[in-house]
């Protein structure tokens, strides 16, 4: 048997077989595992030039592949922005807190310069709400704020950045998102769904160069400090998708990443492949998969679309009582769209939170494969939670 380039020794090895097995060394050459037993087993395939390594009575065992995250954008916001999450994920407890961190950032920021944050959760703070235009204008009257909700779907701003998206009294509901208002009718600051916070966002400057990259060292960093070896972004845009072939190419990426194109977010057809697995670069450190659609928001938010009223609302929400939330987009425009993309070979990856979303998700893989029968699809319905 070849020599190994590294060994692993004195451990616990969990080598996740049928069997449940456990070995005390293992072996590695290049990216392959020779070999695992004991420690004089396995020391029998070092030479001179193996690296070993003494684990010293630890366990060791298969890095782990994430099911579902956003590996990029997590990153970015983790290095660039402010982080308004509560405890036990951070330290804000309330509105008047996440007020502090926002008048602290105005201090040091040009006027006129966008303030961004991430990481609130109305129902971790102890006002048990959202924090409102009114609030941030208290601190940050010269500066564009927008900060994003713990679920993703939603985005707490203040009066400038409304303005700047021309959200007025008078602006209607778009299909799949909602402005929610004041007594009054006016925009309270709080935005549901891309379709609402879409116009606020085209305003935002995009990232610098160093932001991109010292965000995928960050993602890097925290994915790999918890075992994560093979990550997902799990809703890829352009940004995203340049910004990890540049940190590749740098040598920055430390582990693999498997990009979910988003249909809403890309031209999906730039990869000239629809096979997921497909190795994006030569070494395979970035994969292509699935086809990433939307079919609703999130429960947390009540944009969950239900076939029932939820259980219990705290906000002052359109239907009152009986509200359950929405789909992104007409059920039979939404059909139409995953049978041309399950007929073009895509698989596809569709979130789906509420009942009735996750209903229209299988009446669309359905009618997909009624029309275009394909062997071993493996479609998805990310977090399917009700």
């Amino acid at each position: 048997m070849a020599s190994a380039t590294h060994v692993y020794r004195n451990g616990t090895i969990l080598t996740m077989d049928s069997g449940g097995s456990q070995a005390q060394a293992l072996a590695v050459r290049g990216e392959t595992i020779l070999a695992v037993g004991s420690d004089a087993e396995i020391m029998a395939l070092a030479d001179p030039h193996t690296v070993v390594t003494d684990l010293r009575g630890r366990t060791m065992l298969p890095g782990f592949i994430d099911g579902h995250s956003h590996f990029v954008s997590a990153g970015l916001m983790a290095a660039t922005q402010l982080d308004l999450s509560s405890p036990p994920v951070g330290g804000v407890k309330n509105i008047a807190e996440i007020k502090g961190l926002i008048r602290a950032k105005a201090a040091e920021t040009p006027k006129g310069e966008w303030i961004l944050g991430f990481g609130y959760d109305d129902t971790g703070l102890e006002d048990k709400r959202h924090p409102l235009a009114s609030d941030i204008d208290e601190v940050a009257p010269e500066h564009p704020v927008l900060l994003r909700h713990v679920s993703g779907h939603l985005s707490a701003c203040n009066g400038l950045a409304l303005a700047k998206a021309s959200y007025t009294k008078d602006t209607p509901d778009p299909v799949g998102g909602v402005i929610r208002r004041d007594e009054h009718g006016n925009p309270n600051g709080v935005l549901e769904e891309p379709p609402a916070r879409e116009p606020v966002f085209r305003h935002i400057p995009a990232p610098t160069e160093a932001d991109w990259m010292e965000g995928i060292k960050a993602a890097c960093a925290a994915y790999t400090a918890k075992g994560v070896t093979t990550a997902q972004d799990g809703f890829t845009a352009t940004g995203d998708w340049g910004a990890l072939k540049r940190a590749h190419e740098l040598g920055l990426l430390r582990n693999r990443v498997q990009i979910l194109p988003g249909v809403s977010r890309m031209d999906i057809n730039t990869f000239n492949t629809h096979v997921s697995g497909t190795q994006l670069t030569a070494d395979g450190k970035i994969s292509l998969g699935a086809a990433k659609l939307l079919a609703d928001g999130s429960l947390q938010c009540y944009t969950g679309y239900l076939s029932n009223p939820y259980h219990k609302v705290i906000y002052d929400l359109p239907d009152g009582p009986m509200w359950r939330g929405y789909p992104m987009e007409p059920e039979q425009q939404f059909i139409e769209k995953v049978v041309g993309l399950h007929r073009q070979g895509w698989q596809l990856a569709i979130h789906g939170n509420g009942d009735d979303a996750i209903q229209m998700i299988l009446n669309a893989y359905e009618e997909a494969q009624k029309r275009y029968p394909r062997a071993d699809a493996r479609h998805i319905v990310i977090h399917c939670q009700t």
